[in-house]
């Protein structure tokens, strides 16, 4: 069933993301406003957490609001568009949740690039270790609440065909990704460590590759089924 609150949870986390957007422009046009027109400024750093590539401000100041911005307007819409759409209303509060947990990832993470652009000391590994965290929590609690659908979740071609598949992939893989996401902030608040943050990084490619093949497993699975329940079928008297 559709939630009657489902359109006002839109309108609400639209005016929320608004706010973010807004929030992560005003910080890049004082930092604009302050710093030189011909400053070059951090916008990558390497895995130990060391600045490796600078730009100028236009690309360091403009870059993840613009991203915000885009990703905020795509996940309005994609509601209108969803094939899926009763679906995608059925998983309302999962949708803007993690729709929002990304753009706080986002504005936290663009908070500390321009507090390293302005001179502060800032430690982009931690960052980026509680950026990745907070956000795979989210995901991973919430994924279990989504509803198959095209545009969000662990969309393959055998969860997309099968509810149970669907159901089944999801609970598993959202545990997962929630447990992976505890263990980003473990490293965060234990003193991140390169080795560790790229370990992390390598069992997120492996769970993400495992979920997929689970997904095909059970479909396998099902398709079994079906056919021995075809085979055994009626029987005459």
């Amino acid at each position: 069933m559709v939630t009657d609150n489902a359109p006002a949870r839109f309108r609400k986390s639209l005016i929320a993301a608004g706010v973010i957007v807004a929030a992560m422009a005003a910080l890049s046009a004082y930092a604009w406003l302050v710093l030189p027109g011909d400053a070059m400024l951090p916008v990558h750093w390497s895995a130990g957490g060391d600045p490796d590539r600078y730009a100028g401000k236009w690309e360091a100041l403009a870059t993840l609001p613009a991203i915000a911005f885009l990703l905020s307007a795509i996940l309005a819409v994609l509601p209108a568009i969803e094939p899926r759409r009763r679906h995608l209303l059925q998983s309302s509060k999962a949708y803007v949740r993690i729709w929002l947990a990304a753009l706080g990832v986002m504005a936290f993470i663009h908070l500390a690039l321009v507090a390293a652009a302005l001179g502060h000391s800032v430690d982009m590994l931690m960052i980026a270790s509680i950026g990745l965290g907070a956000l795979l929590t989210v995901m991973g609690n919430f994924l279990t609440k989504v509803h198959s659908n095209f545009f969000i979740g662990i969309r393959t071609p055998w969860t997309l065909s099968s509810e149970r598949v669907w159901e089944k992939t999801h609970r598993l893989g959202g545990r997962l990704f929630f447990g992976l996401g505890l263990a980003f902030f473990i490293v965060a608040l234990s003193g991140p460590d390169r080795l560790a943050f790229l370990a992390l990084i390598a069992v997120a490619a492996a769970i993400s590759l495992f979920v997929i093949v689970y997904s095909y497993v059970l479909w396998r699975q099902e398709q079994r089924e079906r056919i021995g329940e075809q085979d055994a079928g009626p029987r005459s008297p």
